[in-house]
């Protein structure tokens, strides 16, 4: 894995001063997405927008840092400059909407979900779009692909849960009728997987069995892709891996950009719909 500069470090001076373009044209692009998710974490992380509203010093920190950033993403899609610009008005027409609907709900102005779930599922669409393009040109790390199992690569509990999940599609697939939540969230349950670390075993777990291409590797996948709408904070391993080893600067910048709306979005519709 690649050398990461201390972050926090490099947040830290960027509080003190305004942030400048030289500094964020030199950082990798895993650097860059280890900067966007902790201005992300410092403007936007609460438990309740509703009672905490967003940190207003970090707010204007995230403004300032995804201004400069559209600006490296139009200097990296030279060829491409007009549909990346389209892609940065769209990022910056979420984030005043979300900017928005927080002040709205934090002073108990009714915010309605309709725009609220339009955003989110185009952030969610937008972070696979990026995220596909970033592993068309990047491998995972040797430390990654030496650490898959050798055959059987899926562990007993996963073996089971893919099963039973292939059986759940093809149900639904006959049905003509998209899987459900609840038909997920059970499946889980069922199989004793309920915290957020096992997830994230399983997805790994899932995408070490595609990745070498194994016969039930188009459910496996289907089933990840289940599970990353249904926890879009999920980042794993394999995620990772991909992440720190790109040269996808452009792509990589929009990725952890729409990644972050997607989360902010998703816990604004859970208090709209007062869940």
């Amino acid at each position: 894995m690649k050398k990461i500069i201390h972050i926090g470090l490099l947040l830290s001076c960027l509080a003190l001063q305004a942030i400048e373009i030289s500094v964020l044209q030199h950082l990798s692009p895993y650097e860059l997405f280890g900067l966007i998710e902790r201005v992300k974490i410092a403007a936007f992380s609460t438990d309740s927008f509703v009672h905490s509203g967003s940190d207003q010093q970090g707010v204007a920190q995230w403004n300032e840092l995804t201004d400069l950033l559209s600006i490296i993403v139009l200097q990296e899609a030279v060829a491409e400059s007009d549909t990346y610009y389209k892609l940065t008005k769209e990022l910056e027409k979420v984030r005043n909407y979300i900017e928005t609907s927080i002040d709205a709900l934090h002073n108990g102005r009714a915010v309605h979900s309709a725009f609220a779930q339009k955003y989110w599922f185009n952030m969610h669409t937008l972070q696979e779009r990026m995220f596909k393009e970033i592993k068309q040109v990047t491998k995972p790390g040797d430390d990654w692909i030496d650490a898959i199992p050798s055959s059987p690569i899926l562990s007993v509990k996963h073996a089971a849960l893919l099963k039973d999940f292939k059986y759940m599609a093809q149900q639904a697939a006959k049905d003509a009728s998209p899987l459900r939540d609840t038909e997920i969230e059970g499946l889980l349950k069922l199989h004793g997987i309920s915290s957020m670390r096992q997830i994230n075993d399983l997805v790994n777990n899932l995408e070490q069995y595609c990745y070498r291409k194994q016969k039930d590797a188009k459910y496996a996948r289907q089933f990840i892709n289940e599970l990353s709408q249904l926890y879009p904070a999920i980042l794993s391993n394999y995620d990772m891996s991909i992440l720190a080893n790109t040269e996808d600067k452009l792509h990589t910048i929009i990725f952890a950009q729409a990644g972050a709306y997607e989360n902010i979005l998703h816990q604004l519709l859970r208090e709209i719909n007062g869940r």
